[in-house]
C-alpha cells in the first residue's frame, strides 16, 4: 500500500498572473534555474477563456466562454432587480460605488463562510463598476469555478484526476485571493502545509501579484518589477520543498497573458451618449477594458455605432477573418453582435471594471500582441523532453498536463501536447 507521506512524483502548476518573459530578468532563481522548455504563451481571446483552455484544452466557441460578463436577460441573476437598480442608476455617485464596492465585497467574503455563492461564484466577478441598470440584461460565463464537475460541457484536468483517484490541490485564482506580497511567510507557510496534509499528485498555485500591480503601475513600473523578487522567491521554496518530498518533480510556471503600457484612453460611453440612438432602447453595451461588445435591438443603432467606431481610429471592428482566427464563433450573441477591439495600449475609459481612474496596463488585446504574451517554462528532474514552439497556445497546456502525468487525452481536446514520446 502507498505511503501517504511519501510520494514518488508530483506536478506542480505555479500561475503568476500577467507575468511576462521580459519579467525574468528581474529574478534570480527563475532566471538561472536549467529549464527544459521555456516560451512564450498567447493569451486566448477574451478575459474568462484562460481557464477552459489550460484545463481542458478548449478554445472560447467550444467552452462557451470567453468574456467575463455575458447578454443573457433570462439568466441573469440581477433581473428580479430591475426597479430597484434603475432607482440605484438615477443616485449614482462615486462615494455610493465605493461604498457598494466595499459591501459588495464584505458580502462576498461572508457568503463564502456560509457557503453561499450564487451571486459570486468566482472569484472575481464583482459588477460594481457595470452601470446599474444594465445589470438585469448580463450574466456571469462561468457558474461554478473550473475545479467542480460540469463546469463545461467536456472534460477538465480535473475531472481526470478524480476519474484516476489522484489528489489534487488548487490556491488562489478562481477560488480565494493568493498574493505572495501581502504577507510572504503566511501564503508560503500555507502552501507548504496544504502540501504536508493532502499528499497531492497535482498542484496549482495561482498568484496575482503581477496583474494587480501592472494594473496599477504599467508593466515597467518600479512597483511591478519589485514583485517579482517575491514571484522568484515563491518559485524557488516551492521547488526545493517539493524536491525534498518527492523523488519527481515536475514544475511548470507560466503566465496567463502579459501586460501592455496604456499609452492613449478612449471615452467611448461620452461618444454613445452623444448619439441619436439611446441605451436599452436601441442597443447595450459592455464596456470591457480594452474591447466594446454591442448588442443591437434595430438597423439604425448598428449603422450609426459602426459609423462611430469606424472614425475612432484607434482599434478595428473584428471581422468574420477574426472570429475564426480567435476561435469565438459562437452559436448566439451572448458575447456581442459587434465586437470592438482598441490597439495595444488603447483603453477604453471609463470602463465596466473601473469609472475613477484609469490603470496604466492591460492586457486583452488581440493575442498576437507580444506584450500581450505571458511566458511558459517547465523545470524538471524528470527524463523528458519537449518539442520546442515559439508561440505556445493556452489549449496545448492542458494536453502537456495529461502527457505529464500519464493521462489519457480526451478526445475535446483542441490543443497539441509539447511532450516528445518515445516511439
Amino acid at each position: 500500500m502507498e505511503n501517504l507521506n511519501h510520494k514518488k512524483e508530483v506536478t506542480c502548476y505555479v500561475l503568476l498572473d500577467a507575468f511576462k518573459e521580459e519579467y525574468i530578468k528581474h529574478t534570480i532563481f527563475m532566471k538561472d534555474i536549467e529549464k527544459k522548455y521555456i516560451s512564450k504563451i498567447e493569451e486566448e481571446f477574451g478575459f474568462a477563456s484562460y481557464r477552459p483552455a489550460a484545463f481542458a484544452g478548449v478554445y472560447p466557441e467550444t467552452s462557451n466562454i470567453c468574456t467575463m460578463w455575458c447578454y443573457s436577460p433570462k439568466t441573469s441573476i440581477y433581473k428580479r432587480f430591475k426597479t430597484f437598480l434603475k432607482i440605484m442608476d438615477k443616485i449614482d455617485s462615486k462615494h455610493f460605488r465605493n461604498f457598494g464596492g466595499k459591501s459588495f465585497s464584505g458580502l462576498q467574503i461572508l457568503s463564502k463562510k456560509i457557503g453561499i455563492t450564487k451571486f459570486c461564484p468566482v472569484q472575481w466577478y464583482n459588477p460594481i463598476d457595470i452601470p446599474f441598470n444594465l445589470l438585469p440584461y448580463l450574466d456571469i460565463s462561468e457558474k461554478i469555478t473550473e475545479t467542480k464537475q460540469g463546469y463545461i460541457s467536456t472534460n477538465t484536468l480535473f475531472d481526470l484526476l478524480r476519474s484516476q483517484n489522484k489528489r489534487f490541490i488548487y490556491v488562489g485564482g478562481s477560488v480565494d485571493g493568493f498574493f505572495l506580497s501581502h504577507n510572504y511567510k503566511k501564503n508560503i507557510k500555507k502552501a507548504v502545509n496544504k502540501i504536508k496534509n493532502e499528499n497531492p499528485d497535482f498542484i496549482y498555485f495561482h498568484a496575482g501579484d503581477s496583474d494587480v500591480l501592472g494594473h496599477a503601475y504599467g508593466p515597467g513600473g518600479e512597483e511591478t518589477n519589485r514583485i517579482h523578487k517575491y514571484e522568484d522567491k515563491f518559485v524557488e521554496d516551492i521547488y526545493k520543498f517539493l524536491k525534498d518530498k518527492y523523488e519527481i518533480v515536475n514544475l511548470i510556471v507560466g503566465g496567463d497573458h502579459g501586460m501592455v503600457e496604456v499609452t492613449h484612453t478612449i471615452n467611448m460611453w461620452e461618444k454613445l451618449q452623444n448619439l441619436s440612438v439611446k441605451l436599452e432602447k436601441d442597443y447595450l453595451v459592455f464596456l470591457d477594458s480594452p474591447m466594446a461588445r454591442f448588442w443591437f435591438f434595430n438597423k439604425k443603432a448598428e449603422k450609426k455605432i459602426r459609423e462611430m467606431l469606424e472614425e475612432l481610429g484607434c482599434g478595428r471592428i473584428l471581422t468574420d477573418e477574426d472570429y475564426e482566427k480567435y476561435r469565438i464563433r459562437f452559436k448566439d450573441n451572448r458575447y456581442g453582435d459587434l465586437i470592438w477591439l482598441a490597439n495595444p495600449g488603447t483603453l477604453i475609459f471609463p470602463n465596466f471594471f473601473g469609472w475613477n481612474k484609469p490603470v496604466k496596463g492591460m492586457h486583452g488585446y488581440a493575442p498576437e500582441c507580444e506584450d500581450n504574451k505571458g511566458v511558459f517554462m517547465i523545470i524538471s528532474n524528470k527524463n523528458i523532453e519537449f518539442e520546442k514552439r515559439e508561440n505556445l497556445k493556452m489549449v496545448d497546456i492542458f494536453p502537456t498536463l495529461c502527457d505529464m502525468m500519464n493521462l489519457s487525452i480526451p478526445k475535446s481536446c483542441e490543443g497539441k501536447s509539447i511532450l516528445l514520446k518515445n516511439d
